[in-house]
């Protein structure tokens, strides 16, 4: 039950910092400030990293890369 309250979160948490950003970022016309730019950048950054843990974590649930 904890796997499956981590990957709901885990998909809630990617959903909530990636999509709106690479949304943002590469599919909408508008300029951004450069506050704004920060901020959706900072986004983006939060969102990637939590790909790249969350692949991590299933390469190891996987047993193809060591803890």
């Amino acid at each position: 039950m904890d796997k499956a309250k981590f990957f709901l979160v885990y998909v809630a948490m990617l959903a909530f910092f990636l999509w709106p950003s690479i949304t943002i970022l590469f599919f909408d016309k508008t300029r951004l400030t450069s506050t704004d730019f920060i901020l959706v950048l900072t986004f983006f950054g939060i969102g990637v990293a939590l790909l790249i843990m969350g692949v991590r974590r299933l390469l190891e649930l996987l047993g193809l890369v060591g803890s």
